[in-house]
């Protein structure tokens, strides 16, 4: 019988002992400004370091990440700046009231409830978390409101009454 060799309970556990001790040498930050912690990866076979801390490797990690950054904002396309769109949806930013006359929601649920988006997407919006906002979902945002991007930025160009 030809295959994989079985191995003792005492020989997997050293084994899984032995692959656990051996990781990267490297250091990571975490971005909140806590105390940098080892790096959790395997290194590469016959090196000290993982794939992304090996120095000889840098320029080819740091190219590829460029790259698939550059094809993510591709498959975003075209986009649009918030405050040249918040103007427009003002009017569905506005919170319902209670009988009362307290109010039961903030205006990124105000959006999300008029709009049918996400309230935690549309409440980062309002509070301009999302500088830029795709014109796809620009366009979903003003649909109660029988706007477009184009009428926006078609009204924009027009000339000023005086």
């Amino acid at each position: 019988m030809t295959g994989r060799k079985l191995r003792s309970p005492r020989e997997a556990t050293l084994l899984a002992r032995e692959r656990s001790e051996r990781r990267c040498k490297a250091t990571v930050n975490k971005g909140d400004g806590t105390r940098p912690y080892p790096c959790r990866h395997l290194p590469l076979k016959g090196g000290e370091f993982c794939l992304h801390h090996e120095p000889e490797r840098r320029a080819e990690v740091l190219r590829r990440a460029r790259r698939i950054a550059a094809m993510a904002k591709d498959r975003r396309g075209p986009t649009i700046e918030w405050p040249e769109l918040e103007p427009h949806l003002r009017p569905l930013m506005v919170p319902r009231a209670d009988r009362f006359g307290r109010q039961l929601e903030k205006a990124g649920g105000a959006l999300a409830r008029t709009t049918g988006f996400d309230p935690g997407y549309c409440s980062r919006l309002v509070r301009g978390k999302c500088p830029r906002v795709t014109v796809e979902t620009a366009n979903r945002l003003l649909a109660p409101l029988a706007l477009s991007v184009e009428l926006i930025r078609e009204e924009a160009s027009w000339p000023k009454a005086a």
